[in-house]
């Protein structure tokens, strides 16, 4: 009987395994640059006032304006945001001059230097929020919770603070002159240098 070596029967048998590996390579591959690819969601259009103020319906036109302030623009004079989400919101010398703000979140949010003369701000949450030196002339603050607010140096000319929350704010030379201060909570509040309080 002939005799077979062990390598001469191995040699074969390393060649077809060796290019089975090879082919089952190659199909992983061509199966893999034929599947469909995870497609990004593509980014969202950036807005402008005229998208904002086109807008009808109150909902879409408010989530515009959210928009608006998340892109950093700071021309929102007379903008509805109305109980708007805009805790922590970035908003230094932003004009909101006759903006809407009745009951929005304005918790924690940047206001330094901002306009917001003749400002509708019912029940709006200013709490924690930085208003230093921030215009606030003539605006509607009634029953706004401006606790631990910084309001120094603001302007609250005119304003109506009734029934507002403002105990543990610093109102050091905030300037009251003719603001309607009925039944406000000035609890711990510091009022040094204060301009015509007349609660």
């Amino acid at each position: 009987m002939k005799h077979i070596s062990i390598r001469t029967f191995m040699g074969p048998l390393t060649t077809t395994i060796l290019s089975l590996g090879v082919l089952s390579l190659l199909l992983v591959s061509a199966l893999q640059s034929h599947s469909p690819q995870a497609v990004a969601a593509p980014e969202a259009a950036p807005v402008n006032r005229s998208d904002c103020t086109a807008l009808q319906n109150l909902t879409q036109s408010r989530g515009c304006w959210v928009k608006l302030v998340k892109q950093g623009e700071k021309d929102l004079s007379g903008a509805d945001l109305t109980q708007a989400d805009l805790s922590g919101a970035e908003l230094t010398r932003a004009n909101l001059n006759g903006a809407n703000l009745n009951e929005a979140n304005l918790s924690k949010a940047l206001l330094r230097e901002a306009y917001l003369t003749r400002a509708e701000l019912t029940k709006a949450d200013l709490s924690g929020g930085d208003l230093t030196r921030t215009d606030l002339t003539k605006a509607t603050l009634r029953g706004a919770d401006l606790s631990g607010a910084n309001l120094t140096g603001a302007k609250l000319i005119g304003a109506n603070l009734g029934r507002a929350k403002l105990s543990g704010a610093k109102l050091s030379g905030a300037n009251l002159t003719g603001a309607n201060l009925t039944g406000a909570d000035l609890t711990g509040a510091n009022m040094l240098g204060v301009i015509n309080l007349q609660k």
